[in-house]
């Protein structure tokens, strides 16, 4: 009974057997390619997903999304990497022997909170540089040392992959090493590869640094085109590609990220907006001043605009303006107006109103008087040209020059102080601003006291034969 009883069972095991056998047996349907859809295309999506390498949903339509997952299948079970699933991948996806994609989280011991650096060894450093082999940034041995090359390589896959290069796998570096996501290594020495257009509205395309595939030469065509990029048409997303993109996005109101989705997509092959050009500088309108001036005129320090540049253009052409004509009532335009009030016998304010505005423009203006030299001031002798100017013996000022002050000790010092290079601006006889950050770096280079005012050291030294000039 017993005997009859296990030739019984071990019948019932051997039709199991058999069956499980034939049930699993996979036969290959036609070639499944990018743009198909149905049943075996959900199979396909479904076989992927076991494996670790595809995560979008299992909605039996052949995207770009599965079209990648198929590349990356056939990449890492050493098959032809075309994206399109005939017999040979068919076998090796269904089959026991397919080679899974690393998942986020690798086998033990856990990367959570574990840094991996230079001079390390273990288990973790096995795991680094399986990834990195695997990812086509490292060909040494898989030993669990990490020495310099395990360095190098896990920098590169930084740079790539938009981390920090540090050189060290910390949390990020770990995650973006076993994601799905994660760009291998460029091969500029390969050809790009050939990739299908994606169709409108595929929510699985994307192109991004690192790429190299004739749509991403055709990006560069239309950016190229629309004046965002330069640079070469090499079918690489590089960084100037990148940087394109993004310049591409913000111009045309979409989310910039530097990769190129289906509505990137779709906006650029569409045309889009192309790089806005700069507008025009409009022309300055001319400087025609009204005369008479309205009563209501007040140009004083502070104030800007058109009519102080009509002030500036008229106070140079009557050589009491050696300034930029900005617009700008500044502490040398208010020194000119002073000057030209002085001379024109107006008050001496350094305001400009109707009085001082009319007297300017009447015609009757007279220019800056010309300095007659002082017998008691002394002068310096002209030197031969490309030497600098030796003074004659100078008698010491009676007493201190400085900021405010106005008369022709200070014109000569002026002038003292242009020929050395430390100033550039008029010789007026006025100390303003201008001569007094130029004292102050007269004396830094010649090792006087730095205080802007000009007593008897700074004078002798200034005035003396061998003075240092601004380097």
């Amino acid at each position: 009974m017993k005997k009859r009883l296990m030739a019984s069972l071990l019948c019932a095991v051997l039709l199991a057997a058999s069956l499980t056998a034939v049930a699993t047996t996979v036969s290959a349907p036609l070639t499944l390619r990018y743009g198909d859809s149905g049943s075996a295309v959900t199979s396909v999506q479904v076989r992927l997903r076991n494996l670790n390498y595809y995560t979008d949903p299992l909605d039996g339509k052949f995207s770009y999304a599965t079209y990648r997952a198929v590349r990356n299948f056939q990449y890492l079970n050493s098959l032809q990497v075309d994206g399109i699933v005939g017999e040979a991948t068919y076998q090796k996806l269904f089959s026991d022997t397919a080679v899974p994609k690393p998942s986020v989280l690798p086998p033990s011991p856990s990367p959570a909170g574990v840094r991996v650096q230079y001079g390390q060894q273990g288990p973790g450093v096995t795991l680094v540089q399986g990834g990195l082999r695997t990812l086509g940034y490292y060909a040494g041995a898989v030993d669990g040392k990490f020495g310099y090359s395990t360095y190098l390589a896990v920098r590169e896959f930084q740079r790539v992959n938009g981390l920090k290069v540090d050189g060290i796998v910390g949390d990020g570096t770990w995650l973006k090493l076993y994601d799905s996501g994660a760009i291998p290594k460029p091969d500029p020495s390969a050809a790009p590869t050939d990739l299908p257009t994606p169709a409108p509205g595929d929510q699985g395309f994307r192109l991004k640094y690192g790429d190299r595939s004739n749509l991403v030469k055709m990006v560069q065509e239309e950016l190229k085109k629309l004046g965002y990029y330069t640079g070469n048409l090499d079918s690489t997303f590089g960084y100037s590609t990148s940087l394109a993109v993004r310049a591409f996005q913000r111009a045309n109101n979409l989310q910039v990220d530097g990769i190129v989705g289906p509505i990137t997509w779709q906006r650029l092959m569409a045309g889009g907006i192309p790089v806005p050009t700069a507008k025009p500088t409009p022309t300055a309108p001319p400087l025609v001043p009204e005369v008479p001036a309205p009563d209501t005129l007040r140009l004083e320090m502070g104030s800007s605009g058109l009519q102080v540049q009509q002030l500036q253009e008229k106070l140079i052409a009557l050589k009491y303006y050696g300034g930029p004509v900005d617009g700008k009532y500044g502490y040398s335009t208010v020194q000119a107006v002073r000057a030209f009030q002085t001379a024109n016998g107006i008050k001496s304010d350094g305001v400009v109103g109707p009085n001082t505005w009319n007297k300017l423009f009447d015609g009757s203006a007279k220019p800056k008087p010309t300095v007659t030299p002082d017998p008691g001031v002394p002068t310096l002798k002209p030197s031969p040209t490309g030497q600098t100017p030796s003074p004659t013996p100078t008698p010491v000022p009676a007493k201190r020059l400085k900021y405010g002050d106005h008369n022709a000790l200070v014109g000569q010092m002026q002038d003292r102080l242009r020929a050395l290079g430390y100033y550039t601006g008029a010789t007026d006889n006025a100390f303003g601003y201008a001569t007094y950050l130029a004292v102050r770096s007269f004396q830094r280079h010649n090792g006087l006291a730095v205080d802007g005012v000009v007593g008897n050291k700074t004078w002798n030294v200034l005035m003396g034969a061998s003075p240092l000039p601004k380097p």
